[in-house]
């Protein structure tokens, strides 16, 4: 793979990662919410006032449609009673997923730095040129147990 190729396709996933983390916003937020009420068939006096689905908006406007999608689908499909869900139990559904999606785009802008830019010299005595274009060496705990014993340390 050439340095532009690999460039190219490191470009294509952060944003794919981008695409993954778009927040959601107010106004989807709003929809999805009246829908869930409308689902659960909440009469006025279940759900609650509007300065109390500001706050609902102003926390979960930072989710990504399709999680708050599933969390919703998922509250609606598991709770026991007719009541509006609390803020904890739609986050705690999206929560796992949306940092691991924060995780993936933060590992592949490491990935892709260290291609753009290769460190020192490795223990193994490659140069940077041959580091480079070979891509990043990571080192297994079996390096390390031989690196041991070749020190005479047991």
């Amino acid at each position: 793979m050439t340095t532009e190729e690999r460039e190219e396709y490191f470009e294509h996933q952060l944003a794919l990662h981008e695409e993954k983390l778009r927040p959601a916003g107010i106004k989807q937020v709003a929809k999805m919410l009246t829908v869930m009420a409308s689902v659960m068939q909440l009469g006025d006096g279940k759900v609650p006032q509007k300065d109390v689905l500001i706050k609902y908006y102003d926390i979960l406007k930072e989710y990504p449609v399709d999680l708050l999608d599933m969390a919703m689908n998922e509250y609606i499909r598991t709770c026991t009673y007719n009541k509006f869900p609390l803020i904890a139990d739609l986050t705690t559904q999206m929560d796992e997923l949306w940092n691991m999606r924060k995780k993936a785009r933060r590992d592949t802008k490491r990935t892709r730095d260290d291609y753009r830019f290769p460190g020192p010299t490795t223990c193994s005595g490659h140069s940077n040129d041959e580091r480079s274009r070979r891509g990043p060496r990571h080192i297994s705990s079996l390096d390390v147990v031989r690196s041991a014993g070749e020190a005479g340390i047991d």
